[in-house]
């Protein structure tokens, strides 16, 4: 009799509750027997009755907490027999549930990354000295980078849905496709506040007072909101990292810091347009950049290490960085 993987014991286990014995020896391509023998060895059982104590916790938590914390509320129960049980109890609405205090302490790499992404593209709105009371944090981006709001949503934790709109740019009058996600929480909305994401914060937005060692995280998520990497020369086949924003004092923050990292860096006044523009130029300058923000990285917006890595191979970057090296060496 061949062994069993991890991979069919892990599907034997996730299906067990749902799925009749046969049915899992039809997927496996095992014997009935032998699905039967293994469930029992794995101490799984279709006869695992639920105790009064358990059906209540589902009861009252089943709408507002994850999976994942069911399951850690649950000990010993996974996501299939929690919705299975629940379907047979009658609990079918399932609110949008996230870690409301995500942004509450500025102390992980993911934490600093969001934080930074929504200083760039998120808002807040705080509603609360008006009689609606409302309590939103969001995120909207071009239609294209759906798959970052899906991460942002596995950072929280949550169940929330990306969902896409149309609507005519003021511009060009072209339509214009987006997605948004949004979390309804006063937790999270107050937390963000006391982090410097306030509510119309375009023109007052100043760096946070975070952890040192998170600020690279921070200012990636920042570059991947409202930064660039280009072409800086054609002719010189050379590369620039820029961020763009309305608060010249958030820049001139960050000139400061990346100076003392040892990244060189001046700000434009983008005439007519109320906003101002930090540049990284130089390949060496750029490429320290570039490393600074990236070091230990995990989460980033994709495209823009594609085109990073693209520009690199176009301009051979990485050969004549080297060669820099040894000449300097």
């Amino acid at each position: 009799m061949k062994r069993w993987t991890k991979e069919e014991e892990l599907y034997l286990k996730d299906n067990y509750y749902i799925l009749s014995p046969q049915e899992i020896a039809n997927h496996l391509e095992r014997t009935r027997k032998s699905v039967i023998f293994k469930a029992h060895e794995m101490g799984v059982s279709k006869d695992e009755r639920w105790s009064e104590e358990e059906i209540q916790k589902l009861k009252e938590n089943y709408s507002t907490h994850s999976f994942k914390e069911l399951m850690e509320i649950l000990p010993g129960r996974n996501r299939n027999a929690i919705q299975l049980k629940a379907s047979k109890l009658g609990i079918t609405e399932r609110k949008n549930v996230f870690d409301f205090r995500f942004f509450k302490n500025i102390d992980t790499e993911e934490k600093a990354y969001w934080l930074g992404f929504f200083y760039a593209d998120g808002f807040v709105l705080d509603s609360s000295n008006s009689y609606s009371r409302n309590y939103e944090a969001g995120i909207k981006l071009y239609k294209g980078d759906y798959k970052h709001l899906k991460k942002f949503n596995k950072s929280i934790n949550g169940n929330l849905q990306v969902t896409f709109e149309t609507r005519i740019c003021s511009f060009n009058g072209k339509p214009q496709e987006s997605c948004n996600i949004r979390c309804y929480s006063k937790e999270m909305v107050h937390d963000l506040e006391s982090h410097g994401c306030v509510q119309n914060k375009t023109f007052i937005i100043e760096v946070p007072d975070i952890d040192a060692n998170l600020m690279h995280h921070f200012i990636r998520g920042f570059f991947d909101g409202d930064g660039c990497i280009c072409t800086d020369s054609s002719t010189k086949k050379t590369i620039a990292i820029n961020f763009c924003s309305a608060s010249l004092k958030m820049l001139e923050q960050m000139r400061t810091i990346l100076y003392n990292a040892g990244i060189c860096s001046y700000i434009t006044d983008e005439k007519g347009r109320s906003t101002y523009r930090l540049y990284i130029r130089g390949v060496q300058n750029a490429d320290r950049m570039w490393n600074y923000m990236f070091e230990d990285a995990t989460i980033y917006l994709d495209r823009k290490l594609e085109k990073k890595n693209r520009l690199y191979e176009e301009y051979n970057l990485a050969q004549r960085l080297l060669r820099l090296s040894e000449m300097a060496g």
